[in-house]
């Protein structure tokens, strides 16, 4: 029984190993580990059913009891895979998403899946227990360093009087940091992360056009998260900074729209020509980076 509570605890720990992993193979491995793992446990339970019936050594009720304790592991392990879901996106920024307790994490796993091969799984419970703790202190880090961008990108809002002139924008963006600062203080780093990044996406959008040379053309994003539409494209600082000028991208683009005699049917992935209208020198492609 020792051998196979073991072999289950090493299961749920590889499952649940590192939060941000990025590369696809790694994900096959870990599903490779597990299908091993699994066959492994099967066996077990498989030779430990012989020697009940040969013995009788344990009750209905202490396998039932044994059966309801592996359950909950595996509603876990499910848990930890949609967070590793969560935490393979590119728009965090690589110098802060490759941190060095990432890094740790990542070579953690990497040791734990090699002692598993070999047999030694108490060593690769071991390993698999610590690349989960270094797996939350980089989720920790990764959430602290995007309410610090966050709360610059407010402050930059501010000094520039967004609220006055975007009040949506500006509310769903004060209220995300603010969320982001709220789940960070109760240890939620995923929400945490999530709720800073859309801060970031809806501050960083302004900034970056407020910089720099002005673009000549614009890709159509969704009206579910940006609310993009020729009235509030118009709006934004890198394009004419006044919604009422929309009529003016609309003439500019009407060939391109799907129905050319509807302005308000645009589609995400579109682009626009942004036309000058006060001899402004406009060049290249706008992106939320700001490149």
């Amino acid at each position: 029984m020792n051998k196979k509570i073991s072999f289950l605890l090493i299961f749920f720990l590889l499952t649940a190993v590192s939060v941000f992993s990025q590369e696809d193979n790694a994900s096959v491995e870990s599903e490779e580990v597990v299908e091993e793992t699994t066959e492994v446990v099967e066996a077990e339970q498989t030779a430990e059913v012989s020697e009940t019936e040969e013995a009788s050594a344990e009750t209905p009720a202490e396998v039932a009891s044994e059966e309801e304790t592996v359950e909950p592991e595996s509603e876990t392990a499910s848990a930890e895979t949609e967070q590793i879901n969560i935490g393979e996106d590119e728009e965090i920024p690589e110098g802060i998403r490759n941190n060095k307790f990432y890094l740790e994490s990542l070579r953690l796993t990497k040791l734990a899946h090699e002692t598993f091969e070999y047999g030694d799984y108490d060593a690769s419970a071991g390993f698999a227990e610590e690349a989960i703790r270094f797996a939350g202190l980089s989720d920790e880090y990764v959430s602290g360093e995007l309410i610090t961008e966050a709360g610059r990108l407010l402050a930059w809002a501010d000094s520039n009087n967004i609220k006055t002139k975007f009040p949506n924008d500006y509310n769903d963006g004060k209220t995300s940091y603010e969320e982001g600062v709220a789940y960070h203080a109760e240890e939620e780093w995923i929400p945490s992360i999530l709720a800073s990044k859309k801060a970031i996406g809806i501050f960083d959008a302004f900034e970056a056009g407020s910089t720099g040379t002005l673009p000549s053309q614009y890709t159509v994003r969704t009206w579910a998260k940006e609310r993009d539409s020729l009235w509030t494209i118009s709006g934004y600082p890198w394009v004419y900074s006044n919604p009422w000028k929309w009529r003016t991208l609309y003439e500019a683009n009407k060939s391109k729209l799907p129905d050319p005699q509807n302005p308000d049917l645009i589609e995400p992935g579109m682009v626009l020509d942004i036309p000058s209208i006060n001899n402004e020198v406009r060049q290249g492609m706008w992106s939320p980076s700001g490149n």
